[in-house]
């Protein structure tokens, strides 16, 4: 299904990914868990920063992992989006929820002002986005994230 629209100023056309299922080798979610977001441990946990700018990068890249992987439904996106930038965290979520309808994910604020004034502008433009070091300060945010990262259950990209 194409779906076009406008978000502010930009006119957005996209396409919805096809739905990803679980092959039969893969464990049995158990959403009555309290940890790791409900799912168990059979759960794969990624983390990644979304931009508008960037948005088809992210896209192809949620859609590499869950191609690639034999139990996509086993994966939860952690997505990490800047109060600062033209589109907000909410309008990012709602894109992707848009190309992603079955996707497990979650789009996580992130303030800018952390470590805005922490970045050597002399080196490359593109590394003068806050965003770039949104990882860096993901540690300590929920003990949920904590107990992930000491199982090394992130991917961070």
């Amino acid at each position: 299904m194409i779906h076009e629209g406008f978000l502010g100023n930009q006119n957005v056309r996209y396409i919805e990914a096809p739905e990803y299922r679980n092959g039969d080798q893969c464990g049995v979610l158990d959403t009555t868990s309290t940890s790791s977001n409900g799912y168990g441990p059979f759960v794969v946990h990624v983390a990644m920063t979304l931009d508008f700018n960037y948005l088809r990068g992210s896209v192809a890249a949620v859609h590499s992992i869950l191609k690639h992987t034999s139990c996509p439904e086993n994966v939860y996106f952690h997505f990490i989006a800047s109060e600062s930038k033209t589109l907000k965290p909410d309008e990012l979520r709602k894109i992707v929820g848009a190309i992603f309808p079955s996707l497990d994910f979650k789009v996580y604020s992130f303030d800018d002002r952390v470590v805005k004034g922490l970045i050597s502008y002399s080196i490359r433009e593109a590394l003068e986005d806050p965003l770039n070091y949104a990882r860096i300060y993901l540690k300590g945010r929920r003990e949920e994230e904590m107990i992930c990262e000491r199982e090394r259950k992130w991917c961070f990209i």
